[in-house]
């Protein structure tokens, strides 16, 4: 099911390990990839964008919060601040 099928990014391998834990506590069949990376860099977007084809990932959602002002859980945004 691709509803369970995830590709977390971001800067901090450390929190992305902390997410993806978070994750499969809610769904233990989710299968999660991690791929550290700063995707304002051009050579980490080609290493991002390296590791979807190695893993055979078609993206067909994406979920951008970077750069936004996040200072509590996302949950806890109405939909005025999150689609802008």
């Amino acid at each position: 099911n691709n509803e369970n099928n995830f590709l977390l990014t971001g800067r901090s391998q450390e929190k992305l390990n902390i997410l993806k834990k978070e994750l499969l506590e809610i769904n233990k069949d989710a299968q999660i990839l991690v791929c550290p990376c700063n995707l304002e860099k051009e050579s980490d977007r080609e290493l991002f964008f390296e590791f979807a084809k190695n893993n055979n990932v078609k993206i067909s959602k994406l979920i951008n919060v970077a750069g936004c002002d996040i200072q509590k859980p996302f949950i806890k945004y109405n939909q005025d601040k999150i689609v802008f």
